[in-house]
C-alpha cells in the first residue's frame, strides 16, 4: 500500500514538472516559428487647426488631449503618427529632442 501512494506520488511530482517545462518553451515560442506575442502597432493622428489666426494641434485619434496633445511613443512598438493640416496655410510639425520633422504640409 505504501509503495502505491509512493509511486502515485513520483508520477505526480514529474507531471507537474514536466508540465512546468512544456509551458516554459512554449511560452518562450521555441515550438513555432513565429512568436506567441505579436508586437503592439500605435496609430495616433493630430491636425492642425487655425482659430482665429491662432494655429492649434488638435489629437484626432488615439490621443485623449485635444488642444497640444503629448505624444507618449514606447520602445519596441511600431508608432504611426499621422499629421494633417485642416488649417489655411502650410505648417510643419518638429518633434523636438527627437530633432525629426514633416515635409511642409499643404492646407
Amino acid at each position: 500500500m505504501t509503495s502505491d501512494k509512493k509511486f502515485i506520488m513520483v508520477i505526480v511530482v514529474v507531471g507537474v514538472v514536466a508540465l512546468g517545462v512544456m509551458i516554459g518553451a512554449i511560452g518562450q515560442g521555441n515550438v513555432r516559428e513565429v512568436p506567441l506575442f505579436w508586437p503592439e502597432k500605435v496609430e495616433q493622428t493630430v491636425a492642425f487647426q487655425e482659430d482665429n489666426g491662432v494655429v492649434k494641434l488638435v489629437g484626432k485619434l488615439g490621443i485623449k488631449e485635444d488642444n497640444n496633445p503629448t505624444l507618449i511613443m514606447r520602445t519596441s512598438f511600431a508608432y504611426i503618427l499621422t499629421v494633417v493640416n485642416e488649417g489655411t496655410t502650410n505648417h510643419r510639425l518638429y518633434i523636438d529632442g527627437l530633432e525629426v520633422q514633416t515635409d511642409l504640409l499643404d492646407p
